[in-house]
């Protein structure tokens, strides 16, 4: 008896230090109990590694780090709980894997614990590797919605535009659902009604047809999160149906959200909702398998793990069940929606530009890389080299004016469009982003990238992303612009949002990944020739410009509508 008091307060001693070395060495107690099962790793199947990793992560024994690691590369089965086990570990060098699920995997939880861990890591460079993810269609609706959750987490601007694009993507109701009652409240005024009556129906069928099962139950939690969260004047009614109701259970309460509980007064179990801020509602079914002590004793007799101490499984369940409330708390499951419980507020430290361009440096790049010929079939008269460029858009109004003021003149010129901007014009008018975008194609110009975001602050620029972040982008850019279209369009040259880095190792090794030449620059135009520059003025740079035929002038322009009459005298200058 003093022998396993002694070791019981050993064990209890181990948990509790605080500190970097506080996770359990192999020669330590816990360790002595958790080595054998490391030890059968190899010889394990799926199920059996599924809960020995969620042993391993929930007890932080860090000895298993690198069976995991291989684990959580894999496109095994008991991949997903080798990646929740490293994230409950919080090792953020596992961040490269996910982000390469997110690219190729079809396993949904494989993909819901990726995206849950990027988004609780706040991995703002993956966010089209995210998109990316969620309109491939590879999945089920567990891990759509984690990636919805994901990147909603990331809280970027404008990203209300991103959801409003994937929302055609994503077929399954519940999920819909889900979607409404994350974004209602950040949703724009038009798009609003829909998800709002979304939730509305879904509350009013729980109270007429009390929900039978997990699901019902968990769609009525929706409804609830949405409505006193998005739309405030619902409040009162949502409180009114929740009153009484021998439907609602105490998680429906909790999912009243806080200032519509305050409102409600203490009364029906609001409180809880006031006092604690519940997490979002998680879709029943959606966990992982996990180590207890039944399967601790079958494993040790299959495998004949503690010969010598018949008490081990008892003990290392103990162990389990304590530390995984002293970590995580009593309530977090072991699923891809706790991830960010699991994962621990954190955030993913930046990539580091001197390594980056170290891996880039001595790449080879094809003969044409850093040539930009557009093969624009210009007027006889048009200067040889001489390239005009248009960043910024598409804004319709501006565009429609320059395009008809370059038909004038029969001259052509590249587009060098913002993602973002791109896809909000075609979601607002559809038909006519469509029509300018055709207009720009067939009327002989090319299409460039220029970001998806266009961000040029430090933090957020794309200088800072690692070369498959930007390879991820550009794809994401290519996709919008098929949908805008209707049609594929070679997208082959590309600007980095203000020029920064352009001829850095790293964005060129980036471009060329993404199938694009190197990073275009400029060597004209801006601050020459900007908004408001007078016809003088434009005469003077047409005569300058011209002369340095053949050379090759490439002028950056930016899209507004006064561009067109600037455009019209400059022409006619250079004709």
């Amino acid at each position: 008896m003093r022998g396993f008091l002694a070791t019981f307060l050993i064990l209890t001693a181990t948990l509790a230090t605080p500190g970097a070395h506080a996770w359990p060495r192999p020669d330590s107690p816990t360790g002595r109990l958790l080595q054998p099962v490391l030890d059968v790793w190899p010889a394990l199947a799926q199920d059996d590694l599924a809960r020995a990793a969620h042993l391993f992560g929930v007890t932080d024994y860090r000895a298993a780090a690198e069976v995991l690691k291989a684990c959580a590369a894999s496109d095994q089965a008991a991949a997903a709980s080798c990646l929740l086990a490293l994230a409950a570990q919080r090792d953020r060098s596992i961040a490269p894997s996910l982000r390469a699920h997110l690219r190729t995997s079809a396993r949904p939880m494989v993909l819901a614990v990726a995206a849950a861990t990027l988004g609780a890591w706040h991995d703002t460079f993956s966010h089209a590797t995210l998109m990316q993810a969620l309109l491939s269609g590879r999945g089920d609706a567990r891990s759509q919605l984690a990636l919805i959750t994901a990147l909603d987490a990331l809280d970027r601007p404008w990203e209300q535009v991103y959801f409003r694009l994937a929302l055609p993507f994503i077929s399954d109701a519940d999920v819909r659902l889900a979607m409404a009652a994350r974004l209602v409240s950040t949703t724009p005024w038009d798009v609003r009604p829909a998800m709002a009556s979304r939730l509305t129906r879904a509350l009013e069928h729980a109270t007429t047809h009390a929900p039978a099962d997990a699901m019902g139950s968990y769609r009525a939690q929706l409804a609830v999160w949405g409505l006193t969260r998005g739309i405030p004047e619902e409040c009162q009614a949502v409180l009114w149906s929740l009153n009484g109701a021998s439907w609602a259970t105490p998680a429906t309460w909790r999912a009243v959200g806080p200032q519509c509980a305050r409102i409600g007064g203490p009364r029906n179990g609001i409180e809880v909702a006031v006092q604690k801020a519940p997490r979002f509602p998680e879709r029943p079914g959606s966990g992982l398998p996990v180590a207890n002590e039944t399967w601790l004793r079958d494993l040790g007799v299959r495998h004949s793990l503690w010969p010598s101490r018949p008490s081990a499984p008892a003990k290392l369940a103990w162990l389990l069940n304590d530390k995984a409330r002293r970590r995580f708390g009593a309530s977090v499951a072991w699923s891809p929606a706790a991830a960010a419980q699991l994962a621990g507020p954190t955030r993913l430290a930046r990539p580091s530009a001197a390594a980056m361009e170290r891996a880039a440096a001595g790449q080879t790049y094809p003969d044409d890389f850093d040539r930009f010929d557009p093969q624009l079939d210009q007027p006889t008269w048009w200067p040889r080299g001489l390239q005009l460029t248009i960043d910024d858009g598409p804004r319709p109004a501006a565009m429609h004016a320059i395009l008809d003021v370059l038909d004038q003149h029969g001259v052509k010129v590249t587009f060098f469009l913002v993602g973002r901007t791109m896809a909000r014009r075609w979601l607002e008018q559809p038909k006519q982003t469509g029509d300018l975008l055709r207009r720009v194609v067939d009327g002989g110009h090319a299409i460039g990238f220029h970001g998806m975001d266009h961000f040029t602050e430090p933090h957020l620029h794309m200088r800072a992303w690692r070369p498959e972040q930007i390879r991820d982008s550009v794809a994401l850019f290519r996709r919008v612009l098929t949908l805008a279209l209707g049609r594929q369009y070679p997208v082959v040259f590309g600007r980095l949002p203000g020029g920064t880095r352009s001829g850095s190792d790293r964005m060129r090794h980036a471009f060329h990944l993404s199938g694009l030449r190197a990073p275009l620059r400029w060597n004209a135009g801006a601050p020459d020739w900007e908004r408001g520059t007078a016809p003088e003025r434009l005469i003077e740079l047409a005569a300058r410009w011209s002369a340095r035929a053949p050379q090759p002038v490439v002028v950056l322009l930016h899209e507004y509508v006064e561009l067109a009459d600037e455009l019209d005298a400059f022409l006619t200058a250079l004709r």
